[in-house]
């Protein structure tokens, strides 16, 4: 189960990378501001797209899982693997 905190987190990761593509798009460059203003940014931009935000965060963090667990390996077929060569 994902927690709500790893949804905010996730969904600030993903606030900041479209804040930064916004200081972008109005012909700034990322380099000239300070992480607490592009933080600053993020959060404004968090506030105004709240809703939509948060669903990819948590879109993110589910498939992330899915990939992660379909990583393992399955330890029944390494089993017979090694036992049938």
């Amino acid at each position: 189960m994902i927690g709500d905190q790893w949804v905010r987190l996730e969904a600030m990761r993903l606030s900041k990378l479209a804040a930064k593509q916004e200081i972008r798009d109005l012909g700034l460059k990322v380099k000239d501001d300070s992480a607490k203003e592009i933080t600053l940014w993020a959060e404004e931009w968090f506030d105004r797209h709240k809703a939509s935000v948060v669903g990819q965060a948590t879109v993110a963090l589910v498939l992330r899982d899915c990939l992660k667990n379909a990583r393992k390996p399955n330890s029944r077929a390494k089993q017979r693997e090694q036992i049938h060569g």
